[in-house]
C-alpha cells in the first residue's frame, strides 16, 4: 500500500451518507455542525474542520510540517468512528485529495468494512452539536480510550455495522466484546462479580524464575458478566425486559455460533437483531461515560431511543 506513503500537508475529504433503501433519512434533514480543532500527534501539529449539512459531511485537515498520508488518515478514522459514536452510523467517503493527489481509488479499496455501512444505529443529535472547546476534550478523551481498547472497538463496529452479515453472527461477535469490558470494570469497582474473572498463579519457568500467569476462572461465567453491565449502566435500555432470559438467550446464541451446534434456547433472527441494537446501544452509553460524559446528559435521549425502538419493532422483544 505505497500510497500511504505519500507526502503531504493536506486532506480534503467529502463524504455523504445514504440509508439501506438508498434514501436520506428523516433524522438528516435539519442536521447541520461545524467544528474546528487543533490536535498533536507525534510532533506534528493538524488544524482540523469538521462540517456536516443533512447528509453531506466534510473534513479539511493540515499539518505544520509534511508526513504521510498514513498519518493524516489514522486521524481521519479516529474522527468517523468519534462521530460514530453520537451520530450513529458511517458516512461514505465520495472525495478525497491529498495535496493534489485523488486518493479516493486506493481509499476506497482497502477502507475497513464497517466504514461502507449504510445500517444505522440511532443518533444522540443533541450531542453532535459540541463547542469547538467540547468536541476537542471529548475526542482526545476517545482517542485516548482507543488506545487502550482499540481491538475490542474495531469489533463492536464490525458486529453492528458489517453489511450481509447474519444478524445471528453479529450479535455473537459483539457479546464478545462486552467480556473483558465487564472484566476490566470488575477490576476498577465500577460492577461487582460474585468473584474475579481471573485468579493469579505463580509458576517455574525453564530458566527457573517464578512467573505470573492469570488464569480465567471458572466460577465466573459469561452470563454473569453480561448481567452485571445490563444491571449497572442499561436499566433503562432494558427496562420491561426480562433481564435473566433475554441474556440467557443471547449467551445461548453465542454459544451456538462459536460452537456450531444447535441450541433450542437462541434466540430467533428478527429477536436477534433487535438485541443487538439494545446491547450496542449500552456499550456506546459506557463508553460515553468512560469519556466524561455524565448519564444524566444523555438519559433523556436513551429512554426516548428505548420506547420507540420497543413500539416500533414489539414482535421482536423477549417476553417473560
Amino acid at each position: 500500500m505505497d500510497y500511504l506513503n505519500t507526502i503531504g500537508s493536506c486532506c480534503q475529504i467529502e463524504c455523504e451518507y445514504i440509508d439501506e433503501n438508498g434514501n436520506i433519512p428523516d433524522s438528516l434533514i435539519d442536521y447541520r455542525k461545524n467544528n474546528s480543532i487543533c490536535i498533536k500527534r507525534c510532533h506534528i501539529k493538524y488544524n482540523i474542520k469538521i462540517g456536516s449539512i443533512r447528509n453531506a459531511k466534510w473534513v479539511h485537515i493540515e499539518s505544520d510540517i509534511s508526513t504521510t498520508f498514513d498519518n493524516f488518515f489514522q486521524v481521519v478514522m479516529t474522527i468517523f468512528r468519534f462521530e460514530n459514536l453520537f451520530e450513529g452510523k458511517f458516512f461514505r467517503i465520495k472525495t478525497c485529495i491529498f495535496d493534489q493527489n485523488d486518493m479516493l481509488c486506493q481509499v476506497n479499496k482497502h477502507l475497513i468494512g464497517y466504514a461502507i455501512s449504510t445500517k444505522n444505529m440511532c443518533c444522540f443529535y443533541e450531542l453532535c452539536r459540541f463547542t469547538n472547546t467540547e468536541y476537542k476534550k471529548l475526542y482526545c478523551a476517545f482517542d485516548r480510550y482507543l488506545q487502550k481498547h482499540l481491538l475490542q472497538y474495531q469489533i463492536s463496529l464490525f458486529a453492528a455495522y458489517l453489511n450481509n452479515a447474519p444478524a445471528d453472527m453479529r450479535l455473537a461477535q459483539f457479546l464478545e466484546v462486552l467480556e473483558p469490558m465487564a472484566d476490566e470494570m470488575n477490576s476498577r469497582g465500577m460492577i461487582n462479580l460474585s468473584s474475579a474473572p481471573f485468579r493469579i498463579v505463580s509458576k517455574k519457568c525453564k530458566c527457573g524464575r517464578l512467573v505470573s500467569e492469570r488464569i480465567p476462572n471458572r466460577g465466573v461465567h459469561f452470563e454473569e458478566k453480561i448481567t452485571a453491565l445490563v444491571k449497572k449502566y442499561g436499566k433503562d435500555i432494558f427496562k420491561g425486559d426480562p433481564i435473566s432470559k433475554v441474556v440467557k438467550k443471547a449467551v445461548e446464541t453465542r454459544n451456538k455460533v462459536d460452537h456450531a451446534s444447535v441450541k433450542r434456547n437462541a434466540m430467533s433472527g428478527g429477536e436477534c437483531a433487535f438485541y443487538l441494537f439494545k446491547f450496542f446501544l449500552l456499550y456506546r452509553v459506557i463508553v460515553m461515560q468512560e469519556m466524561g460524559i455524565s448519564y444524566d446528559r444523555i438519559r433523556g435521549r436513551v429512554m426516548v431511543l428505548t420506547e420507540d425502538f420497543n413500539n416500533r419493532f414489539a414482535d421482536y422483544r423477549i417476553r417473560p
